[in-house]
């Protein structure tokens, strides 16, 4: 089953790429009507980009490691040396403390990180396993760079470019931003306080931030099948210009009923008779119910949801994935 459903999806992008010939391609006819294939692809346009990005992701992972060994391969060669001593030679030998500390900076490592295995849970950078997992990270971005020197020495060009997703309308849409709101590169987050992955990816939306406050303009909107307590609470925090407090607050203490939802107000200063008058405002409710209802008009389904520069992301929700696409699409904009 596996396989029959990895033929299908390459069946996808090849007749995807002729995009001429599928406009024109037909698939059932009514009487002496035509359905074409581009009338269905507009109603799975979101399954069709998924599927699309899965055979671009894997092929990049692939192509990458291929470069790599034939570089690596190409220079020994050229030095009479095995692929190992050239390694030793090119990045082994030049990792240092000072150059380790200066990563540890340069990726904001220095008070901890989430677990790769457990997102949820931080990893102290002055433990033993920290220490190890940080070493080895440096490692890799040293190999990695050498790498990237070689593809210049050898100009090395690649024409594997990810699928474009459809550009979503958002500009109807109530949402709340913070980092560099003047950037054009931006990074809205559809999500929901109740939802299990969105409490699992906050570390690392936080992360993120941390690393491109200064870059990305942030965003975020509210994606739930109802207006619920926790969105009206966060609402009313923004009311008040303490939305991303709030906003943190409930996903690191997960208020469980309204008197520990109230005990987060009071803990950053808000008002509790304002807030539970805010609770019953049913102009408020009818605002939101709005919003979620535009969501799902834009066929966002699911949570959480990322969009980089209106448009869906489909790659690998860690955060080194998403770091490398939001590089890429800042150096498009340099």
């Amino acid at each position: 089953m596996k396989y029959k459903y990895l033929a299908l999806v390459i069946l996808l992008a090849t007749s995807c790429n002729q995009k001429k010939e599928m406009s024109l391609a037909a698939a059932a006819i009514i009487d002496t009507d035509t359905l074409y294939t581009s009338m269905i692809d507009i109603n799975i346009q979101n399954e069709l980009y998924q599927g699309l990005f899965g055979i671009y992701y894997y092929r990049k992972i692939a192509l990458e490691e291929v470069l790599k060994e034939r570089l690596l391969d190409k220079e020994a060669k050229n030095n009479n040396i095995t692929q190992a001593q050239l390694i030793e030679k090119e990045v082994d030998n030049k990792l240092s403390e000072n150059g380790l500390q200066q990563f540890i900076k340069d990726n904001k490592l220095e008070g901890g990180f989430p677990d790769p295995n457990n997102p949820i849970r931080a990893i102290d950078s002055n433990s033993e396993y920290g220490k190890n997992y940080i070493k080895k990270l440096y490692q890799k971005y040293t190999l990695d760079n050498y790498i990237i020197s070689l593809k210049k020495k050898y100009k090395v060009k690649s024409y594997l470019a990810p699928p474009l997703p459809p550009r979503k309308d958002l500009s109807g849409i109530e949402k709340h931003f913070k980092g560099n709101v003047k950037s054009t590169t931006s990074m809205i987050i559809a999500s929901a306080f109740d939802c299990p992955q969105c409490v699992d990816f906050h570390p690392i939306y936080q992360r993120l931030y941390k690393k491109y406050n200064d870059k990305v303009k942030f965003g975020q909107v509210h994606f739930s099948p109802e207006v619920n307590l926790p969105i009206m609470v966060s609402e009313y925090a923004h009311q008040q210009g303490k939305f991303w407090e709030m906003y943190d607050l409930i996903y690191e203490q997960h208020p469980k009923d309204t008197v520990e939802y109230f005990q987060l107000a009071k803990q950053i200063g808000l008002d509790s008779v304002h807030l539970s008058n805010y609770l019953n405002n049913s102009e408020a409710k009818g605002r939101i119910q709005t919003n979620l209802e535009a969501l799902m008009a834009e066929d966002i389904i699911r949570t959480p949801s990322i969009l980089i520069n209106d448009r869906l992301y489909y790659g690998g929700f860690s955060f080194e994935k998403i770091s490398e696409y939001l590089d890429e699409e800042l150096r498009k904009n340099i």
